[in-house]
This record gives C-alpha cells, sequence and structure tokens, in this order.
C-alpha cells in the first residue's frame, strides 16, 4: 500500500516536472518552481521590484517568476521595454480581469488602468486625452488651479508660522483638493470633509491591491464576509459618492450647453474635467458611464502620485541647497515680481526641467508598471512569451540601466542637458519612462508634466526650504509603501524669500 502511494506520488511530480518544463520552453529563465506554489517562498519576504538585481545577475535583464496564479515576466533593461512597449506595442498592451483584480471589480473596468486592449480601450483613451487637451493645454485655466494649489499649500505652511512640517500630509491635502476641483468643479474641498473621505478612499483603495493576491490565488475567499470584501464594498460606495453622484449632476448641465460640434469648445464653457470627458465621450460615440471611472482613475493615478513626487522633489532640494539656489536664480530670471510661469515660457527653465526629470529617474518615485499581457504569443528579444503570460516593467532597473546611463547611483541632473545648456527633452534619454511609453503611457503626460513645472517654480520662487538645524538631516532612503513610494518620513521648513 505505501509502495502505491509513494509510487503514484512519484508518477504525478513526474509528469509535472515534464509539463513545467514544456511549458517553459523558450522562455525567459528563471528559478524552477515548487509544486503547487511555485516561487512564492522566493519572493514572499523580497523587496521586489527593488530586488530585482539579485535575479537579474543569475538569469538576465528578463527573466520568469512563476506564482501559483500566473506566470510572471520581469523586465528590468530599456532595450527590452522599448522593444515590447513601442516596436511590439500592439502585442503587449492587453490587461487580463484576473490579473487586474481588485482594481477591475472596483473601477468595473471602464476607466483605462484595468480596460483590455480593443478598439473601444482606444476610444475612451482618445477622448480621454482630448478632454484633458480641452480641460487644461494652452489655457489660462489650468494657471487659475495652479495658483488655487500653490495658495491651499501656502495657507497650510504658513499657518505653522516657521515651524517645521510634514510635507507628505500638506502636499496630499493640497493636491487632492486641487485634483477633485478639476475633476469635478468643486470648491471648498478641504473645508466641507471631502478631502479627507478621498484621502481615506486612495488608502483603502491601495490596501486592497496588497490584499488581491491572495483571493485571486483563493477565487472562493470572495464570496465570504472578510474584511477584503468589505473594503471593496465600501470602496464602491464611495466611489459612487464622490464620483459617479457628481458625474450624474454633471450630465443634466452637459445636456443644457452641449454643442453639435465639441471642437468648438471655450474655456467659459467646460471648466472640469468630467465636463469635458463627457463632451468628448459623446463626439467620439463612446458610453458616458465610463466618464465617473475614469475620472475616479485621475485622482487614484494623480492625486498620490504628484504628492509623492513633490516630496521626493523637495528632499533632494533640502539635501542639496545649493542646487536649490541654483534653480532659484534661474527662475528668478524668467519670472519677475508675481510673474505665472506660461506654456511658452517652460523650456526657459532647463535645468528646472533637468532636475524635475532627475529626481524622478533617481528616487523611487514610481518603480513598476501595472501588469501587461500579450494578446497572442509572441517573442521578445528572442524569448516565447506565452499569451497568457503576466509581464511587469521595472521601471527601477531601467532607469539604472548601466547600458543606457553613466553612473546610474549618481544623483546629476546636468545628465538631462546637452552641450549647449539646454534641455535634452523628455523623450531624448531611451532608458527614461517615468510616465511609461507607448500605447498605455500615460495619456495626461503633457498636462502632468507642465504642472508639475508651473507648481514648484512658482514655489521655489515663493520659498526656501530647509530643515531644523537641531534635527537629524533627513536620508534618501525608501519609507514603507502604500500603493506609492515615498521617501521616509522627515520634517520641513519653508521660508518666505525676501
Amino acid at each position: 500500500m505505501i509502495l502505491e502511494v509513494v509510487g503514484s506520488i512519484l508518477i504525478i511530480l513526474f509528469t509535472w516536472f515534464l509539463k513545467t518544463c514544456y511549458n517553459r520552453r523558450g522562455m525567459p529563465p528563471g528559478p524552477f518552481p515548487l509544486p503547487i506554489i511555485g516561487n512564492l517562498l522566493l519572493i514572499l519576504d523580497d523587496d521586489l521590484p527593488f530586488s530585482a538585481d539579485k535575479f537579474r545577475e543569475k538569469y538576465g535583464n528578463t527573466f520568469t517568476l512563476v506564482l501559483p496564479t500566473e506566470n510572471v515576466v520581469m523586465v528590468t533593461d530599456a532595450a527590452t521595454a522599448r522593444e515590447a512597449l513601442l516596436t511590439k506595442k500592439d502585442t503587449f498592451q492587453g490587461r487580463i480581469p484576473s490579473v487586474m483584480y481588485p482594481l477591475n471589480e472596483i473601477l468595473q473596468e471602464k476607466d483605462l488602468a484595468t480596460s483590455d486592449w480593443d478598439n473601444k480601450f482606444r476610444l475612451k483613451r482618445q477622448a480621454f486625452v482630448k478632454a484633458l487637451h480641452t480641460f487644461g493645454e494652452g489655457k489660462k485655466i489650468i494657471h487659475e488651479n495652479v495658483n488655487d494649489q500653490l495658495d491651499e499649500f501656502s495657507k497650510a505652511v504658513e499657518s505653522l508660522n516657521g515651524q517645521p512640517f510634514d510635507p507628505s500630509d500638506i502636499f496630499e491635502s493640497s493636491i487632492t483638493s486641487i485634483f477633485y476641483r478639476w475633476i469635478t468643479g468643486k470648491t471648498n474641498n478641504i473645508e466641507d470633509g471631502t478631502v479627507g473621505k478621498l484621502r481615506a478612499f486612495n488608502k483603502a483603495f491601495f490596501s486592497c491591491i496588497f490584499s488581491g493576491p491572495l483571493y485571486r490565488l483563493i477565487p472562493v475567499l470572495k464570496h465570504f464576509p472578510t474584511k477584503h470584501v468589505r473594503g471593496i464594498n465600501n470602496l464602491k460606495d464611495e466611489l459612487r459618492k464622490l464620483f459617479i453622484t457628481a458625474a450624474e449632476e454633471k450630465v443634466k448641465a452637459f445636456s443644457l450647453k452641449s454643442r453639435k460640434n465639441p471642437n468648438d469648445f471655450d474655456e467659459e464653457e467646460y471648466q472640469n474635467i468630467m465636463e469635458s470627458l463627457m463632451a468628448w465621450c459623446t463626439h467620439l460615440k463612446v458610453e458616458t458611464d465610463c466618464v465617473p471611472f475614469l475620472s475616479a482613475g485621475v485622482m487614484l493615478a494623480g492625486s498620490d502620485t504628484f504628492a509623492t513626487f513633490y516630496v521626493w522633489f523637495l528632499l533632494y532640494i533640502i539635501l542639496n541647497q545649493d542646487l536649490q539656489k541654483k534653480l532659484q536664480n534661474e527662475i528668478d530670471e524668467v519670472l519677475q515680481g508675481d510673474e505665472v510661469l506660461q506654456w511658452k515660457d517652460i523650456s526657459k527653465l532647463p535645468y528646472l526641467q533637468a532636475t524635475v526629470c532627475e529626481v524622478m529617474r533617481h528616487s523611487y518615485f514610481v518603480p513598476m508598471s501595472l501588469p501587461h499581457n500579450p494578446v497572442k504569443e509572441a517573442r521578445l528579444q528572442g524569448y516565447r512569451i506565452p499569451k497568457e503570460t503576466t509581464i511587469f516593467f521595472n521601471y527601477h532597473c531601467i532607469h539604472r540601466d548601466e547600458n543606457v546611463w553613466k553612473n546610474p547611483s549618481v544623483f546629476n541632473p546636468d545628465r538631462f542637458i546637452d552641450e549647449n545648456g539646454k534641455f535634452v527633452g523628455w523623450r531624448v534619454k531611451p532608458g527614461f519612462m517615468p510616465f511609461g511609453i507607448g500605447s498605455r503611457s500615460c495619456p495626461g503626460e503633457n498636462l502632468s508634466r507642465a504642472e508639475i513645472m508651473f507648481f514648484i517654480s512658482r514655489m521655489l520662487k515663493r520659498y526656501k526650504f530647509e530643515v531644523n538645524e537641531d534635527d537629524p538631516m533627513p536620508t534618501l532612503e525608501r519609507g514603507k509603501a502604500a500603493g506609492k513610494f515615498p521617501p521616509k518620513p522627515f520634517k520641513a521648513i519653508a521660508r518666505k524669500r525676501e
């Protein structure tokens, strides 16, 4: 009896071994998986994506990790990322619903991040890009919003009377308030408690993402009233209150002033993103029920990302006072008195642009892409990539790719300045991908870059930043992840410049 059981187990294991070898044929190398759990033990307490170097040293720039739910291919170099996202962009842009859980359940696959690669996605993205252009690019409304954002920031900072403050908290509150104003047109978001609800919504959303893999592994758990399941239901309720209700209000207003030709927009008509989205979705024949979910995506992807970047930027210029002074001198030459930076003048601040890029590259700002799934079996750098494979692009490693960057571990804004002292541009460096590249890149990239330049130029025009001389100097170490990757907490002081 014992021999029969042992023999059966050995046959099962041998069959599993042969099947695994067959399925992995031609794929990127990686550690051989264990039955059922795959490589889970190797990465359970690991620090991916930041610890990818240990796998890359052994298996190369592109390697495979096996999870209980899927095979994962990690891309860590610029050349492979560009092949997948640019050369073969129509192949590697898919989204499998199960891989996107729980994002797809909360956002109902009506946003851009969780939508699969099809014609409906392309139309939806087109409507989104045009709506952002209508709302902001080249119009004075973005200046008004950035002024409001700086006013929110200044009000919070100056109420402290020169006392140290937590920049993360102040940036998150002010930026969340402004983003919701951009999206819905609603003001008084701090006073009426909306900002607190939005920050709680963001935090709960990213907490659900971290607990999601267990429910993908054991789908039956989704039918039990666990904390995770209750959290998803609460998020759906909050999304309705914060975004769907606001969109329903816009439908009434939009129907009254909608025109036959949406190209005839003017900024007096469409003063927020929701109205612009409705106009362009209507024009492109996209169902407008996606508007609140696209809007929620702007808040989730934008507010935390901006706040995290500003905290990193602040840390770098605090640690390098000479750099801060250099940036302020450049800004002072371009902006006289209370002048506000204009779109046409952004090119007059080459070193500020270079510093923004280098902070994005050198910090832990955006370390990894969302998952990509090939829409069909394909080849990447000669390797076979089956259709159901999940691919992550490790921007942390790509931004330190020694084949692209000289001394990549060194912080040096000059790498984005050419021999004539000009900013080289956002798309010139092949290994620079803070907004992603290809068809899944951030659709609001142009507006985001401008917003960053407008805000930082005014912030540095008004304040000098430092730390309390009695406090220990902060470091560039990464703090705890919570859907974002900020530095370790530190306190800053903002002093008004003369």
